[in-house]
């Protein structure tokens, strides 16, 4: 919710700080489409809602997905803000968050240790996720976010401990 109102207030700031761009329409959805097609989202989301048979399901959504509007601009939140980041620096620091916290989860569900399991609640199979499915698609993610750490950072830059790490990192998540 505070990436929500992040977003709203870097809406209003870029409008009011910018300079006006002129330009045909395609240029101006081009250069503004990711914000358009989530405010499109959000607009067809409230409609849905407005108009569903059960309005309690369509807000909060189900006890299992919680995948109701409420949820929608929360994602919208999320989105407002990770579209603000713009420095490489940032992004690379993100990347190799997430990317070493997805190989330390693969190590401990490799490693099935019991007690560690029992405390962190992890299973082999789907590590800290509830559905196996979810776990598979993680370690989709991060095996894609190594290899895009490997390339964009360039093979030769990589001192050699960090070569090692990126090396066994994708292969845990393999």
């Amino acid at each position: 919710n505070v990436g929500l109102l992040f977003g709203l207030f870097m809406l209003f700031w870029n409008k009011y700080n910018t300079v006006k761009v002129s330009g045909s329409f395609w240029q101006k959805l081009c250069n503004n489409g990711l914000w358009i097609f989530l405010l499109a989202m959000l607009l067809w989301s409230v409609l849905s809602t407005i108009f569903s048979t059960n309005p309690d399901v369509s807000i909060l959504g189900d006890s299992y997905r919680m995948d109701g509007l409420v949820s929608y601009f929360a994602y919208a939140g999320i989105f407002a803000t990770a579209i603000q980041i713009r420095s490489k620096k940032h992004i690379m620091l993100i990347l190799n968050i997430f990317v070493g916290a997805a190989s330390a989860l693969a190590l401990l569900g490799i490693l099935d240790i019991e007690i560690v399991n029992t405390y962190m609640r992890i299973t082999p199979e789907g590590s800290i996720f509830c559905n196996t499915n979810h776990y598979g698609y993680y370690l989709c993610m991060s095996s894609m976010s190594s290899v895009m750490l490997f390339v964009c950072e360039g093979y030769g830059n990589l001192t050699k401990v960090k070569k090692v790490f990126v090396y066994i990192a994708h292969g845990l998540e393999l």
